[in-house]
Parts: structure tokens; sequence; C-alpha cells
């Protein structure tokens, strides 16, 4: 009854979000600071739902199948289990974006990733191929200049790897020609179209560039449906491999991962919880390459954003937890010398890396974080907002963005960790989340475009979520299975029904 209660729940709060979507003019943000745009739904309708109800069905199957087989497998076949969900998850992914009108479906992924407006990575790597050198040893001089958008508010790490990826596409024909035979007739369309419009300027499309811009679309995209697995490892420290199972499926199926792919925003949950599992296990098991990979990839994603610092604040504070404030049967045993132990070996995984960056390119990235930061404040200066208005709306926009069905699974799953014991090793998470996410929340550090700027934290919503389909939590588990099955329909309903109303980027 209590499942019944809840999907019930569940399903009439989807309707009301998705009606309000789709059949009102209720702003989407706050008029005259920052909206995202309405769309008209695609013409094609109706082969859109087929293709989504087919490629849901084929996942959702799947999941149900894995959830009855993985408790049986070791290692090598949980692991080729685990691969099938990326794949499907890449899947919807693909479906997902191909639900949006005609003009907007892949055809963003060219917009998006060739002009500067929405990124300017490629831009500024393409503009600098024959003297990339010259501008990375420049780059603090760059960001002095002040820019409060993309260029001026990022590390050197994404500008880095697109002069990577023109390069080696420029060195791979045949690399090239696939990426172009790859080519869905959205992007090739919207692709042509650029190439056409600067075909005499110096700004002309050369195929190294095409095929980077795929390229990178691609990988970011794996990227996002590759987090199951590390997400997996993760959720199965506290849980079951069932339950672990059934929450990590629900990653591929939130909204905004396929509302702003190709941005860049899509990478960083991968490696936040890549930092996050090399750490804890790094700390608890005394492993220094484990706390060496947390160090470097840490490293890697401060090199691209200053979004990961709430993933490192987060796992200050989960550390503490576990090791000093939960119920003293579950701390870490030894926890202050093997934090010592591991904070060396990840001091090292972070410092060394960085101080090769210095030596190569003259790169002092601790002075362009500071720069990034004030070119970050600078942005409010320019684009002002007001505090208390999107202090009302960003909670809600978070849970819109990661789909209702999988908030309100965080939630339940989240209470029932606090009932069952608020001072036990898993609790730590509920207190971990609230404080990162409520230091944040009133900050007002993100103003406008949560929906994309927290797709990082999106991750913890989905082990939060574990907490409320715990196999061992109700006497049978069907109830449990029904209200996975209802929350991971619910989750792609939601999805098609904002993919086809709602935009993430400014179409040129």
């Amino acid at each position: 009854m209590k499942s019944f209660r809840f999907i019930a729940l569940l399903t009439l709060l989807s309707l009301l979000v998705s009606g309000a979507i789709w059949f009102t003019d209720i702003p989407l943000g706050i008029p005259g600071e920052w909206v995202w745009d309405r769309i008209g739904p695609p013409l094609d309708w109706g082969l859109t739902l087929i293709m989504a109800g087919v490629c849901g069905a084929i996942y959702f199957t799947y999941v149900w199948a894995g959830e009855a087989r993985i408790v049986k497998c070791r290692s090598f076949e949980t692991g080729l289990w685990l691969c099938g969900m990326v794949l499907l998850g890449f899947g919807w992914l693909w479906v997902a974006q191909d639900a949006a009108p005609a003009d907007r479906r892949f055809s963003k992924t060219a917009w998006v990733l060739y002009y500067p407006g929405a990124s300017g990575y490629f831009t500024m790597a393409r503009d600098h191929e024959q003297d990339f050198d010259e501008f990375l040893s420049g780059y603090e001089t760059l960001m002095a200049e002040g820019d409060v958008l993309h260029v001026g508010t990022h590390p050197p790490g994404l500008f880095i790897a697109y002069h990577w990826l023109i390069e080696t596409c420029r060195s791979s024909p045949n690399l090239t020609a696939w990426l172009r035979f790859t080519e869905p007739a959205s992007f090739s369309d919207a692709m042509d179209l650029i190439a056409q419009k600067y075909a005499s300027t110096p700004q002309a499309m050369r195929p190294e560039h095409r095929a980077a811009i795929w390229l990178a679309a691609l990988l970011t995209q794996f990227t996002a449906a590759a987090t199951v697995i590390p997400l997996f490892l993760l959720i199965l420290r506290d849980f079951t491999k069932q339950t672990a199972w059934l929450a990590v499926s629900l990653w591929p199926t939130v909204p905004a991962l396929a509302l702003f792919l190709p941005k860049s925003d899509a990478l960083y949950p991968l490696l936040g919880v890549l930092i996050w599992y090399f750490w804890l296990t790094g700390w608890e098991q005394r492993s220094a390459w484990r706390s060496l990979l947390a160090g470097g990839i840490l490293l890697i994603g401060l090199t691209c954003s200053l979004a990961i610092i709430p993933v490192w604040v987060g796992l200050g504070i989960i550390t503490l937890w576990r090791g000093w404030l939960c119920n003293p049967e579950q701390r870490v045993p030894g926890a202050m010398a093997k934090l010592w132990f591991s904070k060396t070996w990840a001091a090292i995984g972070f410092l060394l890396p960085g101080v090769a960056l210095w030596w190569v390119t003259g790169i002092n990235l601790l002075t362009v974080w500071i720069w990034n930061y004030r070119n970050h404040a600078g942005f409010y200066a320019e684009y002002p907002r007001t505090y208390w208005k999107w202090l009302a709306v960003n909670p809600l926009e978070f849970c819109i963005a990661a789909g209702i069905p999988l908030a309100c699974c965080a939630i339940l799953g989240g209470l029932r960790m606090l009932r069952s014991d608020s001072r036990s090793r898993l609790a730590g998470l509920v207190w971990t989340c609230l404080c990162v996410g409520g230091l944040l929340w009133i900050s007002g550090k993100n103003m406008g475009e949560l929906a994309r700027l927290w797709i990082l934290l999106m991750p913890w919503l989905v082990w939060l979520a574990a907490g409320s389909l715990a196999v061992d939590s109700e006497p049978s588990s069907l109830p449990i299975r029904s209200r996975w099955a209802a929350v991971f329909v619910l989750q792609l309903a939601v999805g098609i029904a904002m993919l086809m109303r709602v935009h993430g980027f400014q179409m040129p």
C-alpha cells in the first residue's frame, strides 16, 4: 500500500510538472534575468514517441533481467552487465536528444560546439592551431583581461582537449572518415551550413575541424553514460548488488543530461564520482595508487572547471563523518593514520601533473584559478541577478532538471537513512548532500542555468535514491521492483516531455 501511494504521488507530480511545461506559459526561470526557452513540439512527434518507447522498453527489460542475475555474477560478468548498461544508456541519450524538433536535434551539437557564444573552446583551439604553445604561455594574461563568460572563467583543460582532438583527427584520416560516416543527418546538415557560410574566410571548415567537433560530442555523451560504472561501485559499498544495479540504471534517464549534451558539464559527473570512489577506497583501504588517482583526477577536473570544488568539499565532509563523527563502531579504523597516508599520495597525484603542466607550458594553475574566480564574480556585476528570487527557484529547477521521480526517490531514500540511524555511516551521505547543497544554495554562486551547472551533483541523488530501493529494506522485494519500475518509466517520460518542449541553448 505504501508503494502504491508513493507511485501515485510520483505520477501526479510528474503530470503536473510536465503539464506546466507543455500547456502553460509559466516562465522557466526569472523573467528579465534568465529563462529557459520553450520550443514547439516536433512535427513527427508520433514517430518520436514510438522510437523513445522502443528504446526505453529495451533498456527497461535489460535492467529488469540484470537485477535477477547480477547477484550471482562474479566480477568479470558484473563488468559486462555494466558495459551493456553504458551502451544502452548511450542509446537512450541519443534517442532523447532526437526527441527535439527537427532543427534542434543533433544540429545543436554543431551550433553549440562551433560557435563561441555557447562555449568557445573549439574556436580558441582552432584559431591558435599554429601557435598553441604561445597561447598557453600567455594564458594567465588572457585570464587577466577579465572575460566573465566561458573563456575567462575556465582553466585551460578544455582548450587543450580540443587542440588534441583537432590534431588527432588531422593525423588520422581513417578516424576522420569514420566520424564523417557516423554523423546523424541533423548534425551533418548543420555542419554543411556552417561550412558554406565560412567557406571563403580564414575560419573555413576543414575535415579535421568537423571531425573533432563530432568526436568531442561522442566522447562527452559516452562519458556521461559511463558514469554508471564508478557510481555502481560507489553505491555497492553501502548497498547490495541488486540495489546498486537498480539505482544506477536511473542515471542515464536524468533529463538534464540529454538536454545539455554536448556541453562539457556532462563530463563532470564522471570525474566527480571517480574522485569520490578512489579517495574513499584509497583512504579506507590505505591504498597508495587509489589515493594517487584521486589526486590526479581532481587536478584534471580543476584544470577543466572550478565547478569540481563542491565535489571536493563534499568529500571532505563525508571523510570527516566516516572517520570521526558517525557511530564509533562504524568509523574507519585508524582513520587519522590512514588519512595522512592517503593525503600524501593524493597530494603527489595532484601536484606532480600540475608542476609538469607549469614546466611544459608556463601556466601557473593557482594564478589561473584566482583569475577564474574573480571573473566569475564579475559575471553577476555585468548580468545582475535578484538573490531572493533565485533562492526560491533553484531547488525547484534542480529537481525538475534531475527528474521529479528521481528527486522524490532520493528524498525518500535520504529520510529512510536518517530515520534508521541519523549517526550511521550511511547517514553521512545525507548530511554531506545537505551541507554542500545548502552552501551552494545560500551562497548565490549560481543564479540562473542551475539545471546545467549542477549536473555534477546529480549522481548524489542516485546514491540517495538507493536508500529507497534497498531490496532488504522490506520483507518482499516486489514492492521495491515496482517502485523502481515506476520511477524508471516516469523518468523516461518526463525526460522526453522536457526534451520535446524545452531547449537548453540559444541557437544562431
